[in-house]
C-alpha cells in the first residue's frame, strides 16, 4: 500500500495538535491560578491584620467596605462575616465554616484540569507513537525490494515528536499540579486563620 504525498506530515500535524492545545489550556490555567493564588496570600495577610486590629465594640464599616471592593477570596470571606455581624454566634461561626468550605472549592478548581493534562499529555504522545509505528509498517508493506531510510523518515519522526511532546507537556503539567496544590493548602490555611479572626471579633461585637 503506497501512502499519499504530504500523508506523514498531516498525520504529525494532526497527532500534535491535540498535545498542543493541551499545553495552551494547562499554561493559561496554571497562570491564572497563580495569579489568583498571589492575590489571594497577599490579600489574606492584609485582612487578618485588619480584623485582628478591629475594636470589638467598634465601628467595621470601613473594613467591610474595603473586603467590597477588594473582590479577592479573603475578602469575600471577611465580606459574608461582617455582613452577617448581629446574628447569634453559633450561627455566625456555622455561617463563617460554611463560607469558608465553599471558598475552599473556589481555591481548588482548575486544580483537577492540569491534573488530567498531566496524565493526557503522555497518552496523546503514546498515540502518536503508534501512529507512527503503523505508518513505518505500511511503508514497509508498499515497499518493493530494499526500503530506504528516507522512505521510513516520515513514520518514525511522527513516532519519536509525538513523544517527546506528550512527555514535554505531561512534566510540566504534573510539576505545575504539585506547585499550584501547595499554594492551594496555603490560602486554604490563611482562610482558616482568617475565619478564627472573624469569630472572635463577631463574637466580641456581639458581647
Amino acid at each position: 500500500m503506497t501512502l499519499p504525498e504530504n500523508f506523514e506530515a498531516w498525520v504529525r500535524l494532526l497527532t500534535l495538535l491535540p498535545i498542543l492545545f493541551c499545553s495552551i489550556v494547562g499554561s493559561a490555567v496554571t497562570i491564572a491560578k497563580w495569579l489568583q493564588f498571589r492575590r489571594a496570600r497577599r490579600s489574606g495577610e492584609r485582612f487578618i491584620e485588619l480584623v485582628r486590629g478591629l475594636d470589638s465594640g467598634g465601628d467595621y464599616g470601613p473594613a467591610l467596605a474595603m473586603a467590597r471592593a477588594d473582590g479577592s477570596i479573603p475578602a469575600r470571606l471577611v465580606e459574608y462575616a461582617l455582613a452577617s455581624v448581629g446574628a447569634p454566634r453559633t450561627r455566625l461561626v456555622d455561617q463563617i465554616e460554611h463560607g469558608g468550605r465553599q471558598l475552599a472549592r473556589t481555591v481548588e478548581q482548575g486544580l483537577d484540569t492540569v491534573a488530567l493534562i498531566a496524565t493526557l499529555g503522555p497518552l496523546l504522545g503514546l498515540f502518536g507513537t503508534v501512529v507512527g509505528i503503523v505508518i513505518v509498517f505500511e511503508q514497509l508493506a508498499g515497499a518493493e525490494g530494499v526500503v530506504s531510510p528516507s522512505q521510513l523518515a516520515g513514520g518514525i519522526g511522527t513516532a519519536l515528536y509525538t513523544t517527546v511532546a506528550g512527555l514535554i507537556v505531561g512534566m510540566c503539567a504534573l510539576v505545575s499540579h504539585r506547585f499550584l496544590a501547595s499554594r492551594a493548602d496555603d490560602v486554604v490555611a490563611q482562610l482558616e486563620t482568617l475565619g478564627h479572626a472573624l469569630a472572635d471579633f463577631a463574637g466580641g461585637h456581639d458581647a
